[in-house]
């Protein structure tokens, strides 16, 4: 409701942070390094990039320059690399997905 109202602060911390945690919690499934990898392979690098980009980016918004508009715009980042992200675990998750979004445009 606070996103709504134009006070993202709160949400964006807390859904920031839920995301460092889900991070983490790879981690001790995989262990740091594996993940490390995984997140440095050449199908996972850009969005690896972008999702941990907007995650501090995120942060920096709210607590540093107190732009809200920007923390919104970090937090849709944040969440479509994320699903970006996840998918590339999915066989063929990313192709399936784009070929929805482009059916449902009208692009062939």
């Amino acid at each position: 409701l606070g996103v709504v109202l134009g006070k993202p602060e709160k949400f964006a911390v807390l859904y920031t942070f839920g995301n460092i945690i889900s991070i983490f919690g790879t981690f001790f499934l995989f262990g740091p390094s594996a993940q490390i990898s995984k997140m440095k392979d050449e199908s996972r690098r850009e969005v690896s990039i972008i999702f941990v980009g907007s995650l501090i980016m995120t942060l920096v918004c709210v607590y540093i320059l107190k732009a809200k508009l920007l923390t919104i715009v970090f937090l849709v980042i944040q969440f479509c690399s994320y699903i970006w992200y996840c998918l590339s675990y999915i066989p063929f998750g990313r192709s399936v997905v784009l070929a929805g979004i482009k059916s449902t445009i009208g692009i062939s």
